[in-house]
């Protein structure tokens, strides 16, 4: 029991030794993927606009490929990413350093160079400048996840006959969704 408690504190006091560990970073959710970026004289809104004109989606997930190509877009930019204190990282390509075989890590790739259009066109402000790109959008998850379900299916107040009562139910929570953003005044960074 002594062995066990005496074991728990110096575990405790071995990871509070680490930066990105310590007690003030734990249960805390990782920064947004424009927060790790940096340029001197840059603000954070120019950096989301520049990371949005690589190719970069918004969402959490991105395709490994994509994000080996956004990173060296950027990086061909002159924007850097930054460690925990906000400071210029030194550090090559995490995406090429873990899959060396992507098609953006290959000698001769073409790597994009930041576009407005492209930003104005992204996934995430078509779908916040439209009603139909969110609906859509929206309604591509919903869809597969009502394909997933045997029916009948019922669970936690919901009792869906078939797939087609799951999608009535999934577009009405779409519709409700897409009609509260306000597509008159979309994010500035949907601006041109």
């Amino acid at each position: 029991m002594r062995n066990g408690l005496v074991f728990s504190i110096y575990l405790l006091l071995l990871v509070g030794c680490f930066g990105d560990l310590s007690f003030q970073n734990l249960g805390k959710p990782p920064p947004d993927y424009y927060r790790l970026w940096g340029k001197q004289g840059e603000t954070e809104f120019d950096i989301k606009k520049r990371l949005f004109e690589c190719g970069w989606e918004g969402g959490g997930y991105i395709e490994k490929n994509t994000g080996a190509l956004v990173y060296m877009c950027m990086e061909r930019a002159g924007y850097y990413v930054q460690s925990v204190n906000g400071k210029k990282k030194q550090s090559s390509n995490p995406w090429c350093y873990h899959w060396p075989d992507l098609p953006a890590c290959q000698p001769g790739a073409e790597i994009p160079t930041p576009s407005v259009e492209r930003r104005l066109n992204s996934r995430y402000c078509r779908i916040r400048t439209s009603f139909q790109a969110c609906f859509k959008n929206s309604m591509i998850a919903r869809t597969e996840w009502c394909e997933s379900l045997e029916y009948p299916y019922a669970r936690l107040g919901v009792n869906w006959p078939d797939r087609q009562a799951c999608l009535d139910a999934e577009k009405k929570i779409a519709t409700e969704r897409c009609e509260t953003r306000n597509y008159n005044k979309p994010p500035p960074e949907c601006l041109p």
